[in-house]
């Protein structure tokens, strides 16, 4: 007879046989290739406006990407194979996604009910998610599908060209196939009604004003010489379309222009309703266009294909109250940016005073009154950089960094004057020659228009240009800790083609902040007038991707280490984050790598970090081949995770190596101007002494590797250290002298990336003719003694598959063992999965093969 205790003890009993033994006390597997596939990365993230939802992504090399949507405070999760991003309500009752086999899903995010709208692209939810617009794809062409979310209502629009949401979501207009423009107004009526009827005459770029009560578009026409012709039609107001304006082409003809569509939205409705912006081109000169010859002449200050490549395209003003047309940019000024207010535009040319290397020029300032078209100088020969000239969102003022200060030039007054005078040091140093006068990052004003803000190394300024009493915002310098504004506080407004970088932002309810300090830990603090700093997070690891909910102080994060595998942690002022997402969690059960800093020192003192990641089964009572990985500074990803992986960009991951033995170093890097080649052997062998000092490396199998100029600085260090055994380089520069001769995709000279820019020499070639030789791996091609692999695309226009080519015929030439590999369609990385899987198993045999002496896998030739 069993008693009641008796049973309890039984089942409990079986309970325990049935409980897994602990992670702890069974053998860690080690990674193998066929592993690799079930990791995934974490992909977009966002958060529900009331915060009691999070939509992420998990994404997979050879499996089907997965949406999930978790309830934040339940232990509730929808799941939705075959999808990416998810679009929240901003009731927050309701999700939208799309799926490339299913088409556009909305869940009800109360029931968990998923409705699939079969062929659809593209959803917008209108207004605060009573309805959601569907865009429609099939054979026949486009529709849309307007569905009613709280009732069973529908209607359905075909045969369409354009969709275009108001700004304020609460309308849809639509252009179809036969040219009759419709609004939809689902808050009026579940249907259409027509703006423009149909017409003969073929209508595009339909746009709405910010408010949503107007809209402009263009209509083809002939003209009178036969040829084809834009007219512009702008509608003030929806509600009386009948009191449309007209421009037609004979408007500025008189100037030998024509409107002009671009790729870059083509039409923009002013403040008010007063201007209509669009483009305008000069009629293409027949004699040019049917030349048989280019002239490439010396003396011009562009290089022809430069020249050839500009946009033709100038930008134009339309004034409703006048009936004229006002060119904003013009031959003269080519390029200009419009004010807030758009009562002014910032204009000039930039390249007026071009350099005959290529590059960054500098440029006359000039503002253009919207009104009457007169012209002010505001700057002489001044270095334009678009992320350093904002404009205060009253129109009142033009910021701008000169001589390591922020100033602002009064447009009304025409007076400038200095913020920052003896406050802080806002130039930041570039490793780059000729980049030395950049500024800390401009962030932009305050949306009162009170304030510019702007950063210096430690952390934030705003500036008043109305006080003398700037406002800091920063934690002491001995903590070692720089704040930045985080972009989470910019305003949500996408910026067009003519509108400064700048974001304008609400300092009522103050600023959310990024935190670095020097050993990478990462965070956020949040700042306002009254509380002034309060963290928020602030961990070692990596924290980014903040995003706040738009009716709560609830937020979420991503946190990551190279061990712990992205998180998504929730928190608010009043609580610390917690861990409410946790992806690959499978990695428990497997030998993982750990990542440290080491510190070591160059031939000139300075002291230097990098990384070195551990073989994932580390014996310190073995020794292991390494592996170092180059480019420039790159201890900054000591906290980046990295899954196991064969389709690579680059062919290489370092998780693929350390769960195979290996070390795994990646180096920072300091560099002398005019000696890029000699700083990287001298930084790089530093750092591989400083580790064969502290872990057990195998002297004789350490092999090297670099992309893009990591892979400049492989074939160059190839030439000149005994350290390494091999190496790999891909899209390299190899030969100095013709690459700086060559040109850009753009058609200009690449002179300016060796003077000013990456390549570090600081001087023209002429001018340094034997540092441009002395820095070239192609002048010591007969010293190469160690097996080289090169990969290149064949379309890398960015570096040029000519440079792989040089070194490989030189090698060939003087009988050296190398390999090159050209990967048909690929460019500068590598895209297609075939290619990057290619890479990567290549890449890998070839290190196997020289650094432990395996042969190479059957299955790969070296040989055409």
């Amino acid at each position: 007879m069993i008693t009641k205790y008796s049973k309890i003890s039984i089942v409990a009993i079986c309970l325990l046989a049935l409980v897994p033994v602990p992670a702890q006390q069974r053998p860690k597997q080690t990674i193998e290739p066929e592993d690799y596939s079930s990791w995934h990365e974490l992909g977009p993230t966002s958060i529900a406006p009331d915060g009691k939802w999070v939509s992420y992504s998990l994404l997979y090399d050879q499996r089907m990407d997965t949406l999930f949507v978790k309830h934040t405070g339940r232990d509730l999760k929808y799941v939705l194979a075959d999808s990416q991003m998810g679009d929240f309500s901003k009731n927050s009752q309701w999700l939208s996604t799309t799926s490339k086999q299913k088409g556009v899903g909305i869940i009800n995010l109360q029931s968990g009910a998923t409705t699939w709208i079969e062929n659809g692209i593209k959803s917008w939810f209108l207004d605060d998610g009573g309805f959601i617009a569907v865009m429609l794809r099939n054979e026949k062409g486009k529709s849309l599908l307007l569905k009613n979310l709280n009732g069973n209502r529908e209607f359905k629009k075909d045969a369409i060209k354009e969709i275009e949401v108001s700004p304020d979501q609460s309308k849809i207009a639509v252009l179809l196939k036969n040219n009759t423009v419709e609004i939809i107004d689902p808050y009026e009526k579940i249907g259409s009604t027509t703006l423009v009827e149909k017409s003969m005459h073929d209508r595009g770029n339909l746009i709405w004003n910010d408010r949503g009560d107007a809209v402009t578009f263009f209509e083809k026409h002939v003209d009178k010489n036969g040829s084809d012709a834009l007219n512009l039609i702008f509608i003030p107001d929806i509600s009386q379309a009948d009191k449309k304006k007209v421009l037609t082409p004979d408007k500025i003809l008189s100037n030998g222009e024509i409107i002009k569509r671009t790729m870059y939205p083509s039409l923009y409705i002013g403040p008010k309703k007063k201007q209509v912006f669009f483009y305008t081109q000069k009629k293409e000169s027949q004699t040019h266009k049917d030349s048989i010859v280019e002239v490439w002449n010396a003396q011009d200050p562009l290089e022809y294909e430069k020249a050839k490549n500009l946009p033709t395209s100038r930008l134009s003003l339309w004034n409703i109250q006048t009936d004229k047309v006002m060119p904003v940019a013009d031959s003269i000024y080519t390029t200009a940016f419009l004010s807030p207010k758009r009562n002014f535009a910032i204009v000039f040319d930039k390249y007026r005073y071009q350099p005959k290397n290529g590059g960054e020029g500098k440029s006359d300032i000039w503002i253009r009154n919207l009104s009457d078209g007169s012209l002010k100088l505001v700057l002489k020969k001044y270095h334009w950089n678009r992320s350093l000239v904002g404009m205060s969102p009253d129109d009142r003022y033009i910021s701008y960094f000169k001589d390591g200060n922020w100033w602002v030039y009064e447009v009304g007054s025409q007076r400038h004057r200095c913020l920052t005078q003896k406050l802080s040091h806002f130039t930041k140093y570039s490793s780059y020659s000729g980049k030395n006068t950049d500024s800390y990052e401009f962030v932009g004003w305050s949306s009162d228009a009170k304030y510019m803000i702007v950063h210096d190394n430690q952390g934030v300024w705003l500036l008043n240009p109305q006080s003398p009493k700037p406002i800091y915002i920063g934690l002491p310098k001995n903590e070692g800790v720089r704040l930045k504004v985080a972009k989470v506080n910019h305003n949500k407004k996408p910026l067009k083609s003519f509108d400064a970088l700048n974001a304008n932002m609400d300092m009522e309810s103050g600023l959310l902040l990024e935190a670095t300090d020097n050993k990478y830990n990462s965070g956020y603090y949040q700042w306002d007038f009254k509380k002034g700093l309060q963290e928020l997070v602030f961990e070692n690891a990596k924290i980014n991707n903040l995003q706040k909910a738009a009716r709560t102080k609830i937020y979420i994060v991503t946190s990551q280490t190279a061990e712990v595998s992205p998180q998504i942690l929730i928190g608010s002022p009043d609580q610390k984050p917690e861990v409410l997402v946790s992806t690959n969690t499978h990695q428990k059960d497997y030998l993982w790598t750990r990542a440290e800093l080491i510190e070591y020192k160059n031939e000139k003192g300075e002291k230097l970090k990098g990384i070195l990641y551990y073989p994932n089964d580390y014996n310190p009572h073995k020794k292991h081949p390494m592996i170092v990985y180059l480019y420039e500074r790159q201890s900054q990803y000591i906290h980046d995770y990295q899954k196991p992986s064969l389709y690579n960009t680059g062919g290489f991951n370092q998780i693929n190596y350390t769960s195979d033995g290996y070390f795994v170093l990646y180096p920072d890097i300091t560099y002398q101007i005019g000696a890029p080649g000699p700083s990287a052997v001298n930084c790089v062998e530093a750092a591989v002494k400083k580790v064969l000092d502290v872990v057990p490396v195998y002297e004789n199998a350490i092999g090297l590797i670099g992309h893009s100029f990591g892979g400049y600085e492989t074939t160059y260090i190839s030439v000149k250290s005994d350290l390494f055994k091999t190496a790999v380089a891909g899209g390299a520069v190899t030969d100095f002298v013709s690459s700086s001769l060559s040109l850009e995709t753009s058609g200009e000279s690449r002179m300016w990336r060796y003077m000013d820019y990456q390549m570090r020499m600081g001087e023209m070639l002429y001018d340094d003719f034997n540092g441009y030789l002395e820095n070239s791996t192609i002048r010591y091609a007969d010293q190469i003694k160690i097996p080289l692999l090169i990969w290149t695309g064949k379309k890398d226009y960015h570096v040029g598959l000519e440079q792989s080519m040089y070194l490989h015929m030189a090698l060939r030439n003087l009988n050296k063992e190398n390999v090159l590999l050209r990967y048909k369609g690929e460019g500068h990385i590598l895209l297609n999965p075939k290619a990057q899987y290619d890479a990567t198993v290549r890449i890998k045999a070839w290190f196997d093969h020289y650094l432990r002496g395996l042969p190479m896998p059957k299955g790969i030739s070296w040989n055409y």
